[in-house]
């Protein structure tokens, strides 16, 4: 019995941390932070969603490549 609530409390806490990857890090700071949040922290939010659309991966997903701008010439970068 102990093991499994042990696991489950691992889990909750895995499940809470993982929640805050689209939290605005200005919100994460907060004591008491707002009931609808904020506009920047929106703003915020979507970018992060943007990005795993674009990457289709995880938030925060770093290519081993970067990006290449399409219409760009690599001389120039």
């Amino acid at each position: 019995m102990f093991i499994i609530k042990c696991l489950d409390e691992q889990t909750d806490e895995f499940q809470f941390y993982r929640n805050q990857l689209w939290t605005a890090p200005e919100l994460l700071r907060m004591t008491t932070r707002p009931i609808n949040g904020t506009q920047k922290a929106d703003v915020y939010s979507f970018a992060i969603i943007l990005q795993e659309i674009m990457f289709r991966a995880a938030p925060y997903f770093v290519e081993a490549d970067p990006p290449q701008c399409m219409g760009c010439n690599s001389n120039h970068l």
